[in-house]
Formats: structure tokens, C-alpha cells, sequence
């Protein structure tokens, strides 16, 4: 009787189990579809294309209502209020405030992700975010080089945590090259140096994609 009750509960754990994995698995998911348009909203902000801002902040509605299943009610909140945010910037043509806070919305999406279910490490999609606030940072009117400081800390430490799962040689110097970059560039506040290795960093964050896709 007692072996027949241990078979029972450890079938009821495995199925509990199994579908605890699968809805995180499609929460990634949802996060990650969430967060693409606000990388496009970065981008565009950067770019200074009005219209492309428009027409992605008219989806950021639907978007967030997608996610209250997964965000609780305060987390939604924050998401709204940079929304309009944003809305208000587009407005008055403050395009280095929508970039800034369209790449923090990002972040805030990203630090949602369950890493324990991600193909590709959580730490990758922080790489990304970090390219993405150097160049957001620099935007501004008056550059906070403490916050750069902090951001391209924050590069330099997701890079040390995956660095050793990075097999293919190439893409690992180059990395290791970008990351360098940022500090020495962030170390002298070299405007122009800073702006190359932000880009250099998000075009190897692609590669990293790929390779973690891969192995």
C-alpha cells in the first residue's frame, strides 16, 4: 500500500512539474515577444523616426494587456506610466527620453524571464540591453557618465558570468574586445570610441544569439 501511495504522488509531482516548465517556457515566450517593440521603440528613438514611434506606441496597449497574466498589477502600472511617458515625449519631439525609457521598459520586461527555461542566457538579453543604454545615454543633453559607468559595469559582469560557456574562439575575443572597449571608452568618456564598441556589442550580442541557439 505504501509503494502503491509513493507511485501516486510522484506521478501527481511530475505532472505538476511538467506543467510548471511548459508555463514558463510559454511566459518566456510571451515576455520576449513583449519585448521586442520596445527594442524597436530604442532603435526608432535613436533614429529620430517619428512615425515608426507613433506606430509602435499605438501597440503598446494590446501588448501590456497581453502580459497581465504573467506581471502582477503594480509591475503592469509601471509599464503603463513609461507608456505614456513616452507618449508625452513624442510629443515635444524629446526623442532621447523616449529611447532611455523605452530601453528601461525593455530591462524591466527582461528581469521577468524565468533564465532556468531560456535557450539563450538571460545574461545574453542583458548584453543587448546594456548596448542599447550606452547609446540611449549618450543621447541625452547632459551624458551622466556615473550611469554609463554603471551600465557598462553591468556588461562587464554579465559577460564574466557566460564567458567561459563561450566555445568558439572568435566570438569570444571579440567579445572580450567589445567589453574592453566600453570600459577604457567609459574610463576616459571617449565619446566617439564609446559609441563603437556600444554598437560593436550589440551586433556580437546577434553572434552570441546564434551560437547559444546552436549548441
Amino acid at each position: 500500500m505504501k509503494n502503491k501511495k509513493y507511485v501516486w504522488v510522484s506521478l501527481l509531482v511530475l505532472v505538476f512539474s511538467s506543467h510548471l516548465m511548459a508555463e514558463n517556457v510559454n511566459n518566456n515566450a510571451i515576455l520576449f515577444d513583449a519585448m521586442s517593440p520596445y527594442e524597436d521603440l530604442t532603435e526608432y528613438a535613436l533614429e529620430q523616426d517619428k512615425g515608426a514611434i507613433e506606430s509602435a506606441l499605438s501597440s503598446l496597449n494590446d501588448l501590456i494587456s497581453e502580459l497581465q497574466n504573467i506581471l502582477p498589477p503594480k509591475r503592469l502600472q509601471l509599464l503603463k506610466d513609461a507608456a505614456h511617458k513616452m507618449t508625452i515625449s513624442n510629443k515635444n519631439n524629446d526623442f532621447a527620453e523616449i529611447a532611455l525609457v523605452a530601453v528601461d521598459s525593455y530591462k524591466f520586461i527582461s528581469e521577468q524571464l524565468d533564465a532556468t527555461e531560456l535557450e539563450i542566457p538571460k545574461e545574453v538579453v542583458i548584453l543587448d540591453y546594456v548596448g542599447f543604454k550606452v547609446h540611449a545615454l549618450l543621447k541625452q543633453q547632459n551624458i551622466s557618465w556615473d550611469l554609463i559607468a554603471i551600465t557598462v559595469k553591468e556588461g562587464v559582469t554579465q559577460w564574466e558570468l557566460i564567458k567561459t560557456k563561450v566555445s568558439d574562439k572568435a566570438l569570444y575575443d571579440a567579445m572580450n574586445t567589445a567589453i574592453d572597449g566600453l570600459k577604457i571608452a567609459s574610463q576616459t568618456q571617449n565619446i566617439p570610441m564609446l559609441k563603437f564598441a556600444a554598437q560593436v556589442d550589440l551586433d556580437l550580442v546577434d553572434l552570441l544569439e546564434g551560437f547559444f541557439e546552436k549548441d
